[in-house]
């Protein structure tokens, strides 16, 4: 079975913003809806060799139980802030620079239950008869906190088109 490699990161309520993390999530979508992509952008960090398999992004705010799956066209990050050219076509955020911008065609609300379909990369727990076994996103995000994680999933069940 084929995987599909993404990232999940954690969102949550800036205090400097006036939206909330889900009202933020509700404002690209709006915007995919309009212009069909929409740039997230983060300073976080993802290596070169990631950012060329990643197709999906997961964000989760886990206070709140909120949770979006979002498909990715392209992934831009540089050591320091920049804006990417098509900024100005895209870009929800377009006044301030970031390390990374992440080009989203699709980004829709996600149900939890799907997080025990996607699996965190490199991580594995030990089941209860001994063997070793991919720790689930479900049971990575209540870990303590954490900006980003890398993750895979290996479902062609799991279609974000569906839940839109």
């Amino acid at each position: 079975m084929e995987k599909r490699y993404g990232i999940a990161i954690r969102i949550t309520d800036q205090r400097d913003s006036f939206y909330t993390a889900g009202e933020r999530m509700q404002q690209l979508i709006e915007f995919i809806e309009e212009k069909n992509y929409v740039y997230f952008a983060s300073d976080l960090s993802i290596g070169t060799k990631k950012m060329k398999e990643l197709s999906f992004v997961v964000f989760f705010d886990s206070l709140n139980n909120q949770y979006y799956m979002g498909v990715i066209a392209k992934v831009g990050h540089k050591k320091f802030p920049y804006r990417p050219t098509d900024i100005a076509e895209y870009g929800y955020e377009k006044d301030e620079p970031h390390r990374t911008w992440i080009l989203l065609r699709l980004l829709v609300p996600m149900p939890e239950d799907i997080l025990m379909e996607i699996y965190v990369k490199d991580e594995f727990i030990l089941s209860s008869d001994g063997s070793k076994k991919y720790k689930t996103l479900s049971e990575k995000i209540k870990e303590p906190r954490f900006p980003r994680v890398y993750v895979f999933l290996n479902s062609k069940l799991i279609n974000p088109a569906v839940w839109g």
